[in-house]
């Protein structure tokens, strides 16, 4: 009597590679049409420097400036041709993070290298933190130690934490 060593008949054998050949062809056909790629979910890159900015005698904001990478839409505002959208929170020297809102002057076109954001109190609203792309004179964020975080809210990743001192 003999006894198949192979562990597998042939014709099981025969089914798994056709298997695996369909699927090898399904992957490429993914791949080459693009559905595959709109299937994952990626983070938006970007490199942000965030700095005290002097906004006139005694006043300051945080700086936050966009160095490179994809341009984004910012969490709360109509912006759409970003490649994903990202929320703002600031821990101030109290330790109670909060999200940083969006002000009146921020732009209908994405977040993008080259630009600014300045993180301000407004002085209608203490303890609420606002952003804009033109800081005006006379606004103002305590003096102490901020860290502003950067959060991809479309796939709720963190991208960066910035640590500021305002003098």
């Amino acid at each position: 009597m003999t006894y198949n060593e192979r562990g597998l008949s042939e014709c099981v054998a025969q089914i798994l590679i056709a298997f695996l050949v369909i699927l090898v062809a399904l992957l490429i056909i993914g791949a080459m049409t693009g559905i595959i790629p709109g299937l994952l979910q990626k983070s938006a890159f970007i490199a942000v420097t965030a700095s005290s900015f002097d906004t006139g005698p005694g006043t300051h904001v945080i700086h936050l400036y966009h160095k490179q990478g994809d341009l984004v839409n910012l969490n709360g505002t109509s912006q759409t041709d970003g490649v994903s959208e990202i929320a703002i929170m600031l821990t101030p020297p109290s330790g109670q993070p909060v999200q940083v809102r969006p002000g009146t002057t921020i732009k209908s076109t994405a977040w993008g290298p080259g630009q600014y954001l300045a993180i301000y109190e407004p002085s209608t609203s203490p303890g609420i933190y606002e952003y804009s792309d033109l800081p005006t004179a006379g606004t103002d964020i305590p003096a102490g130690d901020y860290t502003v975080q950067i959060i991809d809210s479309k796939v709720n990743v963190l991208l960066h934490t910035l640590k500021v001192t305002i003098p």
